[in-house]
């Protein structure tokens, strides 16, 4: 698929995001109204078939994932998460997510953290007193997801069919996510709720696949 970006260049839709991100994300903290439309804007194009996502790249695996972009500034990867199967509750610290649903039914379910006082530790644990701020499902007709640092940080997504969702992430990781999961008491219904950190979830585990979908460079500014 073929459209207009800038100046009169033409583009596949991949490329003109991988242009908007390389233009926004190195020369900003904080992304603008503005900027986080146009990129979204984009992003809300894609699709499996310019991307090459498709459902039976799950027929051997729960949970797959494909490395379309790794820089300084941002990731592009696809997951893929056969259905009654999640990515667990987990945070990305000083970092905003945008997601686009590429195919299938996915549900997201996030959390913000309450004020400082909300916070407490207990042996070698964290337990943070939220919000629930998401339960919803989202599909391929849907907009994209936007999880920033303060609000929805704190997030699971669950499959509700076989599903591959788009995910692009800045910064980079500098350290690893936390997991978490519900106190005891609370309940997936609970508007507030206490989460706390564990150490690893053993369900995590993502098989590894090529990207094979439609091609891209880097901008010249960016190499």
């Amino acid at each position: 698929r073929i459209q207009i970006l800038f100046e009169g260049m033409t583009s596949t839709i991949l490329q003109q995001c991988v242009d908007t991100a390389f233009k926004i994300f190195p020369n900003n903290i904080t992304i603008s109204r503005e900027q986080l439309e146009t990129l979204m804007g984009v992003i809300n194009c894609l699709n499996m078939e310019e991307l090459d996502t498709k459902p039976n790249y799950l027929s051997s695996n729960s949970l797959v994932h494909s490395k379309i972009l790794d820089s300084k500034y941002f990731h592009f990867d696809i997951f893929y998460v056969k259905k009654g199967h999640r990515l667990p509750l987990h945070d990305h610290p000083g970092m905003v997510g945008i997601m686009k649903v590429l195919f299938g039914e996915m549900r997201v379910r996030s959390y913000s953290p309450q004020r400082q006082s909300g916070l407490r530790r207990t042996t070698f644990r964290t337990v943070l007193k939220c919000r629930k701020t998401q339960d919803r499902v989202y599909t391929a007709s849907s907009k994209p997801i936007y999880l920033t640092s303060a609000k929805d940080n704190i997030h699971e997504v669950i499959a509700e069919t076989d599903i591959a969702f788009f995910d692009c992430l800045a910064p980079p990781y500098e350290n690893n996510c936390t997991f978490y999961r519900l106190s005891s008491g609370y309940d997936e219904a609970d508007e507030m709720a206490e989460l706390r950190s564990v150490g690893t979830e053993p369900e995590y585990v993502t098989a590894p696949r090529r990207y094979t979908g439609i091609p891209f460079r880097y901008p010249w500014h960016a190499t």
